[in-house]
């Protein structure tokens, strides 16, 4: 089949409203539209309509590529909020990729950037899925850190890893974020974290906990 029937395939299954079936079948038309961008770029507003009826199903991960059309201007206005409502959906429904995508917007674009937000979405999607996240932690700590304070003269403050376990230094990192840099108080925090790093010298960054 050619890339043009493949459109009026697509565009046949929105107009009918079809499930779970035909649902499938436009994840085959996107998979195909993909496979050759420059030749279909007039395609690209069926491709978002694509989108935003598998999004209207609940699936996550059609949340989340709802939510990139929005991001990237696929087929549709760049629109930053709503690619974020998107991604805010999908991460309720246990999506990684909506986590991980929101704190990307929160860590860098420009007109939505806040590093305190980026940290906590970071953490949450650590917390709830371990993954790629735990390896942006110390790095999202570092930016926040080298912007807006003074490094102390302290080696728990090296960016070069104290732990050969990843996972072991993005709470190290957290407990850090939580005692020194975090907008909020909350020492506990910071020691719940310091405990799961299981560093022996991590307990003397900590809080008297009374």
């Amino acid at each position: 089949l050619g890339v043009q029937a493949n459109a009026e395939e697509a565009q046949n299954y929105l107009k009918k409203g079809l499930g779970a079936r035909e649902d499938r079948g436009m994840i085959n038309f996107l998979f195909r539209l993909k496979k050759h961008p420059g030749e279909n770029r007039r395609d690209s507003s069926v491709v978002f309509e694509v989108y935003k009826k598998l999004a209207g199903s609940g699936r996550p991960s059609s949340m989340v590529n709802l939510g990139v059309a929005y991001e990237t201007g696929v087929g549709t206005e760049i629109n930053i909020d709503k690619a974020m409502e998107c991604y805010q959906k999908a991460a309720d429904k246990g999506s990684e990729v909506g986590l991980m995508n929101l704190a990307g917007i929160y860590f860098s674009h420009e007109t939505h950037r806040d590093l305190h937000k980026a940290m906590v979405t970071y953490e949450r999607a650590f917390i709830e899925h371990k993954g790629v996240a735990a390896e942006f932690i110390p790095y999202v700590l570092k930016t926040l850190v080298d912007e807006y304070y003074i490094m102390p003269a302290d080696p728990r403050h090296s960016w070069r890893g104290l732990t050969q376990d990843i996972e072991k230094e993005a709470y190290l990192r957290l407990g850090e974020y939580y005692l020194h840099h975090s907008p909020k108080d909350k020492p506990q925090k910071a020691v719940e974290y310091f405990k799961k790093a299981e560093l022996p010298f991590s307990s003397l960054a900590l809080p008297d906990s009374g």
